[in-house]
């Protein structure tokens, strides 16, 4: 026979399926069940198993072979035994092992095992030969240790869920190596044998097969230690049943049911936490079944036990002891079965077995929150009657706990209201009338009902009766703050009060009752009450003296606010219970707020808080609100005068945020633009969020299209046909066209960089030309234009940088090159004959087109993949349209996720040129100074030096070696890698390379390509060159430069920078011959020096550099060397360089200084290579200028800049036809392609007017006239990129690694033709994007997602360390981040916001993430695009009002008129908070309504959301008044007369800023209220104590009348005073002064006459 358990085992919550296990006894085979998925596996077992436990994340089995229990953690985890232990070592943290191991007996059975929430895990077993019950306790460890000595198995104990580390079983079996077991991968025949029972199964099922009785780990890392051991009573036969029940933190109790001797015995365990449990038993009784339910609470564990015949009554255990619990059912019950949470089965002797349940807890809310706060002040004895009483009623609803708490207090049930509607019917009031009495047919009208007997004389109540009165009383003030259960609960809560306090003889207590209860507007007949008035008047002690007057919970939060409040005694239990949670949090918020609040508690920590301090004060208390769970619907539901003080603590925070606050805390001071900057955004999409849905493929607006027609020019109309491809398009042009949407530069700056759409030229006509040749000119000049359509792609990479929105699911689109010239006035359009254009010129064309191609796919944009990468390879074959793309991908960083040993190999394979260039420069720009292995061997096979010795020769192109050597610099970028710098450094000279694809004229690009590479792996390292291999180093760099003989063996011992380039004194040296060509190394040694001495100010190695000092000197240095010589000696003296002409003329030598000076003034003729000297040399002192302040738009460096640009394209424009003036004019060309980039850099990303204008000018020269060859278009159009980089969004670097990418990207050397690479590679050109950085800060709009322009302040350090701040209108671009001290919203349309950079790392972390704020715009202000000039606000809009204007409701009708629908466009135009749109659309429809209008002009001119609610709550108080609400208003208008401005306010706020509500408004409504006069004789019944009326009772609380007890006492006190003086005219007017007085409260200036002449009428 086979048998089976299914057990269900708990997973953890962040799992998404449950497992079940089905044991197979016989097969030793598990079945695991995977419910949620679908899936079945099957688990070999090592051993017969006759039952398993749940152990949580495991199982716990007992063993059929006697071997004891064992313990599998895991799917794939090990058996393992339980260890024994007699204590544990605290300092070890390990278990005390027994010397001596006492095998356990097969026969002990598991009872019960504690479950996975249990305070201490807990096992209790049985062993029926010794009839012994055994209680363990057990112990986890991180780690198995052994069970020994010598212990091969333990007693069997569980595994405690709550102390084990996480399984990771089923994650495993999901995600991790055997992850693969599936129902594919095990046979589905094996399976179903093993289901079957059929032993031959078990070999092929996981585990394989294992004999019975397979020992297991003697390793565990669960251990047991032995509590409590008991043998049962003699003559128990059957096994013992064991249940947990009432179970906290600090004790638990333990059942354990004798079936045969039919006793219940219990344990009481104490659970100390750092000690053993100490268990207590408790007296025996009898049972007959026990089962554990849910009775008295949801969460608690009761047990309910049967007891023996013939009574078999049943009882619930609790804590507390017995309680009787009574159900009804057909027979004698004498099992109890199934029990499950509140549900359990009675087998019944008779009837039929009856599932019930018994659930007791109360399902109405008021009824579990006065339970709660009963249990929490009664004594534990009366805490248990209190239970009994409640769960023996039969129901569940708020009267089944009045009757128990009615039932526990001894008092006699009231009779039970009637059902359905309580109103007497109108037979009933005919039949009560005098008229009816008299009628002889009387008898045809139904009786009256008699009036109900009055209650019995109560017994004597019970000694709980004041505390029970005390907690319900609590119960309704805390109902009181919330106008909800103020609504719903008072008036019930109300009734049972007054009656507690009838009996208890406390007339004032019953009074606060009677005010609940009349909350909903019923009289209340009270009768004659003197004689109870008398008996509190009297010397006579009351009847429960004990209790103290009734406490106003709204008094004492009030108090609090008192400069000279004392801590009050608000009776609170302690702890406090829950269902006071608001009312405890209230009085900690209101003492918080309390000018007396001098500093924080040790529970609540913040910064100090004095009387002045309102901020603070304010900032603390939300801080606390936030930690005690209070949100803004708790402050919305308060009422109103409590909700006035929160609101404005809340609005306090709202204006001054600070900075530290997190999303949480931005939401509850309503400030969701903190609340979005505070939030983690992963991948910056925060920038690009908008709340509208135009995307990419959607419906294009009006504008989209005049842009592209703008671009495009006029085409024929094709709708079927694809928009042409410029590659010009903005997909992201949000930001651009906001930041430029003054003019049209955008549309004219894509005009130019455009390579898609033909180019217009205007050509003039000479005079005297035939047709032939006219039509020649005409050719030339359209072959004149050929380069600059070659350098576009420069510039227009530059300019769509990151424009993409999305990757396309097709390959890439890149535009084509259209050649078509149009020529005007001709109105004729010619083309170039393409089979005329150089081969390799038009490859690099297109190499350079796809680059910025593929540069519109910004670093941030998702979806490039290497699957993606694949898909875009040509199918036929590598071109450079491919190699391009790939470049572009790497300087993004996309190729990140390239395949290298893959992908990359199969397109380094056929060694396409081109390919190898753009695919090992990406690589290594995607890598960038991460020192990557796999990219070091792609590049080494590339580079020969790297290669071993006496290996095979690699066919690989020239440019390839070169892009190898800058690849192996970009990937050791800033490393200082010794043997990569010293391998690069040698390279510089390249006397051994030669070329295999014979092009000898690369050998200075090589050499160029090694310095750049030894530069950038050793950048800003110069300060640690003191050794003597960095001496070598520089020796030979110096020889590089100079010519000069260095050693090549040992370094000289000297480490001086003087020594640099000598000999070692120390003995003969080989010295190396001089370099082959100094033309060939001297130009990038000389970059090589400056980029390794970047930024360290030192004079030695700048003295290595040092200009020409006499004319002479000029013919033994070329010309063009001085501009990198300049260069290089600035980079190292960084700190020396400035934005001024003094400076730039300060480079030059002094005779060329003065030889310059006279040619200017008195045109005195210099000699050739002075006058090249001194361009050159200017050019290299702007390019040093544009380097330093590159992205910072620095006007001193713009002017300087711009002045010598123009000085040079005035030197540029004068044409000389002798050699030496062609000469010169190359130079100033050479020169202003410099300054042109230069100047670009310092104004990156800022499309500059002044620098466009310029631009382009030069962008319409063209031919060999002009002297712009493709060289001058190249500069001319990155210059052009450059003023717009990325459209506006991005702007340049300062750290070293931007400079290092910018000195190779404008690198002052530019090609004569498209296919030049002689001095410097063209691809390296596109390095500049490793020097960008996105620093364009746009503001967004919270409501609307869409960006604004918004004044800001950016306090910033300068190049001195010097903070100064910046006024800027977002979006714009701002300084390097690192110089950021703080970004402030500078403008009052907008909640004030700011970014302490500085000081604050998640601000600074957001802002490098997103460059994005959130701003919230203030109510009854437009956005500064529609409305610049702030003449459209709402205070000029309305004619009268201005800002910070209070409205005065009573005539703020008058103030703007106008119809529903203006009124609702005006609430939508100045406000995008939707309760104002909803306040407008619902409650403004009727013209007439002028409140509705007046509330909402106020609240929308300063501001005030949170009013408007409030005054719909006083307007409703005032057309439906009841005496909390009026006693509400009261307080509201107290807070704003006596606390708001001064201890709310801050002192900078004082006087400018408005409160919520008006005090005017709330003492104009109290004063209507005035009127509200309820008819006398009621009034007069009333003051007598006569009745209950809420008419009267709104009538005295706007008066502010005492309370019934007050007036009983004022009367009696009145009629004492006439019995003793009579009734004169005299004694009257005492009366009435006295009672004045009295009534004043001490206020002199409150009008109480009207109040006294009714008191006195009444008492006449």
């Amino acid at each position: 026979m086979h048998r089976a358990l299914l057990i269900l085992l708990h997973v953890h919550p962040t799992r998404q399926s449950d497992l079940d296990l089905d044991l197979s006894s016989s097969s030793h085979l598990a079945k695991l069940y995977l419910p949620s998925l679908g899936a079945d596996f099957t688990l070999n077992l090592p051993f017969p198993v006759r039952r398993a436990w749940d152990a949580g994340e495991g199982w716990l089995v007992e063993r059929m072979d006697g071997e004891g229990w064992a313990c599998l953690r895991g799917l794939f985890e090990e058996w393992r035994a339980l260890g024994r232990c007699k204590g544990w070592d605290t300092e070890t943290n390990t278990p005390v092992r027994p010397s001596e191991y006492i095998p356990p007996s097969p026969d002990t059975q598991i009872l019960l095992l504690s479950p996975d929430d249990a305070p201490c895990p807990l096992l209790l077993s049985y062993t029926p030969p010794t009839r012994t019950l055994t209680l363990h306790k057990l112990h986890t460890l991180p780690s198995p240790v052994s069970t020994s000595p010598p212990s091969p198995i333990a007693p069997p104990v569980p595994l405690p869920a709550h102390k084990r580390r996480p399984s990771e079983a089923l994650t495993t079996t999901r995600h991790g190596s055997r992850s693969s077991l599936s129902r594919g991968e095990l046979s589905v025949t094996m399976d179903r044998m093993a289901l079957a029972g059929e032993e031959r199964a078990a070999t092929g099922v996981v585990g394989g097969d294992a004999p019975a009785g397979r020992k297991v780990g003697e390793a565990s890392d669960v251990f047991v230690e032995t509590l409590w051991e008991e043998r049962v009573p003699d003559g128990e036969e059957g096994i013992p049943e064991a249940h947990l029940f009432a179970s906290t933190s600090s004790s638990t109790f333990l059942a354990i049911r004798l079936p045969t001797l039919r006793q219940l015995l219990i344990l009481r365990l104490s659970l100390p936490p750092t000690s053993l449990p100490s268990i207590h038993p408790l007296p025996t009784i009898p049972c007959a079944s026990a089962a554990p339910i849910h009775c008295t609470s949801p969460s608690q564990t009761d047990l309910l036990v049967l007891s023996p015949s013939p009574s078999s009554a049943l009882a619930l255990h609790t804590a507390g002891g017995l309680h009787a619990i009574p159900v009804a059912t057909a027979g004698d019950v004498v099992r109890l079965a199934d029990p499950l949470h509140d549900a359990v089965t009675l087998h019944t002797r008779a009837g039929p077995d009856v599932r019930v349940s018994l659930a007791r807890w109360s399902t109405d809310g008021l009824a579990r929150r006065c339970m709660e706060v009963l249990e929490a002040v009664l004594e534990d004895k009366a805490r248990w009657e209190l239970v009994e009483c409640v769960i023996s009623q039969r129901g569940r609803d708020w009267r089944a706990f009045v009757e128990g708490l009615f039932q526990f207090l001894r008092i006699p049930p009231s009779p039970p209201p009637p059902t359905g509607d309580t109103s007497p019917s109108p037979w009933h009031l005919l039949s009560s009338t005098l008229t009816h009495a008299r009628s002889s047919f009387a008898f045809t009208l139904p009786t009256p009902p008699p009036a109900p007997p009055p209650p019995p004389p109560p017994a004597e109540a019970h000694p709980a009766l004041p505390a029970a009165l005390l907690a319900l009383h609590l119960v309704g003030e805390d109902a009181l703050l919330d106008v909800r259960t103020r609504v719903e609960d008072l008036p019930r809560l109300g009734r049972v009060v007054g009656r507690l306090a009838r009996v208890a003889g406390r007339r004032d207590w019953g009074d606060v009752g009677r005010r609940w209860g009349v909350a909903e507007g019923a009289d209340e007949e009270l009768g004659d009450c003197r004689s109870s008035l008398a008996s509190l008047l009297s010397d006579a002690p009351t009847p429960t003296p004990t209790l103290p007057p009734p406490p106003s919970l709204l008094t004492d939060l009030f108090a609090r606010l008192s400069l000279s409040h004392q801590p009050s005694a608000y009776p609170l239990p302690t702890p406090s219970p829950g269902a006071l949670h608001l009312t405890t949090s209230l009085l900690t918020l209101f003492s918080l707020l309390s000018p007396s609040s001098l500093s924080p508690s040790a529970t609540h920590p913040g910064p100090s808080a004095g009387p002045g301090d309102s901020t603070a004060r304010a900032a603390l208390a939300a801080e606390t609100m936030l930690r005690l769970g209070l949100t803004r619907a708790h402050v919305a539901r308060a009422p109103v005068g409590v909700a006035a003080v929160l609101w404005e603590a809340l609005r306090t925070c709202q204006v001054e945020p600070r900075g530290e606050w997190g999303a949480e805390m931005c939401e509850l001071v309503g400030r969701r633009d903190l609340k979005r900057l505070t939030a983690v955004e992963a991948g910056g999409t925060a920038g690009r969020e908008r709340r509208s849905n135009v995307e990419e493929g959607s419906r294009p607006t009006t504008s989209a299209v005049m842009d592209a027609l703008m671009v495009a020019g006029p085409t024929v109309a094709a709708p079927a046909k694809k928009p042409r491809l410029t590659g010009v398009e903005l997909d992201n042009d949000e930001i651009p066209k906001i930041r430029f949407a003054q003019d049209r530069r955008l549309r004219e700056v894509s005009k130019m960089l455009s390579s898609a759409i033909p180019s217009v030229v205007r050509m003039e006509e000479r005079a005297g030309l035939n047709e032939q040749e006219l039509i020649k000119e005409q050719h030339l000049v359209v072959e004149s234009l050929l380069p600059r359509t070659h350098a576009l792609p420069y510039g227009r990479a530059m300019y769509t940088l990151g424009s993409a929105s999305r990757v396309s699911a097709e390959p890439l689109a890149i535009p084509s090159f259209d050649y078509s010239v149009k020529i005007l006035p001709q109105n004729v359009t010619l083309t170039v004959d393409e089979a005329h254009i150089v081969a390799e010129s038009r490859e690099w064309a297109e190499f350079h087109n796809a680059v910025a191609a593929a540069l519109r796919l910004g670093p941030g944009l998702q979806g490039v993949d290497d699957s993606w990468i694949v898909f875009n390879r040509p199918a036929r074959g590598l071109n450079a349209r491919h190699a391009g793309f790939l470049f572009g991908l790497g300087l993004n960083g996309h190729l990140r996720a390239m395949d290298i040993s893959g992908h990359a190999y199969r397109c380094l394979e056929p060694k396409h040129e081109l390919t190898s260039v753009g695919l090992l420069l990406g690589l290594a720009a995607a890598h960038v100074g991460s020192a990557d292995e796999k990219v070091t061997r792609v590049l080494s096979v590339h580079v020969p030096a790297l290669l071993p010795h006496n290996s095979i020769e690699l066919n690989v192109a020239s440019l390839a070696q070169a892009a190898g050597l800058l690849g192996l610099g970009l990937l050791y970028l800033g490393t200082g890698q010794r043997r990569m710098a010293e391998l690069l450094l040698t390279e510089i000279g390249g006397a051994d390379v030669s070329p295999n694809d014979g092009r000898t004229e690369l050998r200075e690009a090589y050499s160029l390509s090694a310095a750049l590479a030894f530069g950038l792996v050793m950048v800003g390292r110069g300060n640690d060159a003191n050794s003597p291999a960095d001496v070598a180093m520089l020796t030979k760099l110096r020889a590089y430069i100079f010519g000069e003989k260095h050693p090549v063996g040992p370094a000289s011992d000297s480490t001086s920078p003087s020594t640099i380039g000598t000999t070692s004194a120390a003995g003969p040296s080989t010295a190396a011959p001089l370099p082959a060509d100094l033309n060939t190394t001297s130009p990038g040694a000389t970059i090589a020096l400056g980029l390794m001495f970047l930024r360290t100010e030192r004079a030695d190695v700048a003295a290595l550099l040092e200009m020409p000092e006499t004319e002479m000197q000029l013919d033994y240095i070329r010309p063009d060397f001085l501009v990198l010589r300049v260069l290089a000696r600035n980079l190292v003296l960084w700190r020396g360089i400035a934005a001024s002409k003094a400076w730039i003329e300060a480079q030059l030598p002094r005779f060329v200084r003065r030889a310059m000076q006279c040619k200017r003034e008195l045109y005195v003729p210099v000699e050739d290579s002075v006058e090249l000297a001194y361009y050159n040399i200017v050019a290299g002192a702007c390019f040093a200028i544009g380097l330093k302040y590159a992205g910072t738009a620095q006007e001193e460096a713009y002017a300087t800049l711009l002045h010598y640009m123009d000085a040079f394209t005035q030197a540029v424009n004068i044409r000389s036809a002798t050699f030496e003036g062609k000469i010169r004019r190359a130079c100033v060309r050479s020169g202003l392609n410099i300054i042109s980039v230069s100047l670009a850099a310092v104004m990156a990303g800022t499309g500059e007017l002044g620098v466009l204008k310029r631009l382009r000018i030069a962008h319409g020269q063209h031919g060999a006239a002009s002297g712009f060859n493709y060289g001058s278009h190249v500069a001319n159009h990155m210059a052009l990129g450059l003023l717009f980089l990325g459209a506006g969004r991005y702007t340049l670097g300062s750290s070293d690694a931007a400079i290092a990418a910018m000195v190779c990207a404008l690198y002052p050397k530019y090609p004569a033709s498209g296919s030049d690479h002689r001095a410097h590679p063209q691809a390296y050109r596109h390095l500049w994007a490793l020097a960008v950085e996105p620093r364009c800060f746009v503001a967004r709009d919270i409501d609307s997602g869409e960006a604004v322009y918004v004044p800001i302040r950016v306090k910033a350090l300068d190049d001195d360390g010097i903070a100064r701040s910046h006024h800027l209108i977002s979006p714009t671009l701002i300084p390097d981040f690192d110089r950021i001290l703080s970004i402030k919203v500078d403008s009052p349309r907008y909640w004030p916001l700011t970014l302490e950079i500085g000081s604050n790392g998640a601000h600074a972390a957001s802002l490098l993430r997103t460059q994005t704020i959130f701003v919230k715009r203030k109510t009854g202000h437009l956005s500064y695009e529609a409305d610049p000039r702030g003449n459209r606000s709402a205070f000029a809009r309305s004619g009268m009002l201005t800002a910070g204007t209070a409205l005065d409701l009573v005539s703020a009708s008058k103030v703007l008129s106008m119809s529903p629908a203006d009124l609702e466009d005006f609430a939508t135009a100045f406000s995008t908070e939707p309760s104002f749109i909803a306040f407008a659309e619902q409650l403004c429809r009727e013209p007439a309504d002028g409140f509705a209008t007046a509330i909402l002009l106020e609240c929308l001119t300063q501001d005030k959301t949170d009013a408007l609610w409030l005054y719909l709550a006083i307007d409703q108080v005032q057309r439906s008044p009841n005496a909390l609400a009026v006693r509400d208003l009261q307080v509201a208008a107290d807070f704003y007369t006596h606390y708001f401005e001064p201890h709310f306010v801050p002192d900078k706020h004082r006087g400018s800023r408005p409160p919520l509500l008006q005090p005017t408004y709330l003492a104009s409504v109290l004063h209507a209220l005035r009127a509200h006069a309820p008819e006398r004789p009621a009034l007069h019944a009333v003051l007598r104590g006569e009745k209950v009326s809420a008419a009267a009772a709104v009538w005295l609380a706007v008066r502010r009348a005492p309370d019934a007890c007050g007036l009983a006492a004022l009367r009696a006190l009145v009629e004492e005073a006439r019995r003793q003086a009579g009734t004169g005219e005299g004694v009257e007017d005492g009366i009435r002064l006295v009672l004045a007085l009295a009534l004043s409260e001490g206020d002199a200036t409150t009008d109480r006459g009207e109040l006294v002449e009714e008191i006195v009428a009444a008492w006449r």
